[in-house]
């Protein structure tokens, strides 16, 4: 597509925006159109999006095509350990997290080596259609196996928590804006730099503000009151920043 290795960033970076921004609202949606079927329309906005991807001819275009993939997939992750979860009885629950936790830590061992081998000997755009055969078939079992427990189901009259997702929506997209292009900028040399990082700083503190004070908020954090979780959060941004950034670096310097 010749573009430069900075552009490029925003295959990663798009999808990431997306993603940080459906994992939060997943609750929303689920009590809009029950969990069953908000997990089944994930998987096929995953795989769609997927088909866009394969046949993109610019970066524009992957880049929303990319966006669209991070709204499937960011939904996905949730229900999918809550739905583990609820399939097992408690005694077996550990097990099932631990096969789920397997192929999480598995996939992105596996991942880079056959989408090297299917881009050597076939092409780049087949990285991405090896996710439709198993986006139907993902769809088809989860149709057939899956039932919403009464409280995942359906409701009427849903709130959504607007200002928590406008805040959302600024404070991910600022910071990830300034994240990647500020380097080409000379940082707070630019005037733009500092006026995105403010917008993201204050929508970052408000987010948090309107969550803590609002009933029907975006998100529950009371929950990090609990100790275990709270660290289990943080040791996973932590993995999750060292992943993602020598995935990004990796391969530039290959």
């Amino acid at each position: 597509m010749s573009v430069s290795l900075n552009e490029s960033t925003w295959v990663l970076t798009s999808y990431l925006i997306a993603s940080g921004i459906a994992i939060p609202s997943v609750d929303f949606f689920c009590k809009m159109l029950g969990r069953k079927n908000l997990f089944m329309l994930s998987i096929i906005i995953f795989t769609c999006a997927s088909f866009i991807c394969g046949i993109s001819n610019s970066l524009p275009m992957m880049i929303i095509a990319r966006v669209i993939q991070g709204f499937g997939g960011g939904a996905l992750l949730p229900m999918a350990q809550a739905i583990s979860l609820e399939s097992f009885p408690v005694e077996k629950r550990a097990q099932s997290m631990a096969v789920f936790c397997l192929v999480v830590v598995l996939a992105p061992i596996i991942g880079p080596v056959i989408g090297g081998w299917i881009t050597t000997n076939f092409s780049w755009p087949y990285i991405f259609f090896i996710n439709i055969p198993i986006g139907v078939l993902a769809v088809y079992l989860a149709n057939e196996f899956i039932e919403d427990p009464p409280y995942a189901q359906k409701q009427e009259n849903v709130y959504v928590d607007k200002i928590g997702l406008f805040f959302l929506i600024g404070w991910l997209t600022c910071m990830q804006i300034v994240l990647d292009k500020g380097n080409d900028a000379d940082w707070f040399g630019s005037t733009w730099v500092c006026w995105l990082t403010f917008f993201a700083v204050t929508f970052c503190i408000t987010f948090f503000i309107t969550q803590g004070k609002r009933k029907n908020s975006l998100i529950d954090i009371t929950v990090f009151k609990d100790k275990n979780f709270f660290i289990g959060t943080l040791v996973q941004i932590v993995m999750m920043a060292v992943f993602l950034s020598s995935l990004t670096i990796l391969p530039q310097f290959l």
